[in-house]
């Protein structure tokens, strides 16, 4: 089983919509807002090997999640409003 490990200082605002989870890679972090790299592209053994680019949400309306993966990269999820991935036109599955 992977490790979960959430980033801290995270908040999520109780009346938002329903959040939704999206890969992403790379992610940075300012004062306000969460970077990370969004529209990944994954191998043919469902491991992200490349991300299209750089899109920041705020840390009021999205949270951060970083799985640890044994012997590759960790993965990175975001949670975030649908409005808000669409609104950054952030490519995603359900």
């Amino acid at each position: 089983m992977n490790k979960v490990d959430h980033i801290p200082n995270i908040s999520v605002r109780e009346n938002t919509s329903k959040l939704i989870r999206v890969q992403v890679s790379g992610p940075r972090e300012s004062e306000t807002s969460y970077g990370v790299l969004v529209d990944l592209t994954f191998d043919e053994k469902g491991r992200c090997d490349s991300a299209m680019r750089l899109e920041w949400f705020t840390k009021s309306h999205c949270k951060l999640e970083k799985v640890e993966v044994p012997n590759y990269l960790d993965a990175y999820f975001l949670y975030a409003p649908e409005w808000l991935l669409a609104k950054n036109n952030v490519k995603y599955k359900l």
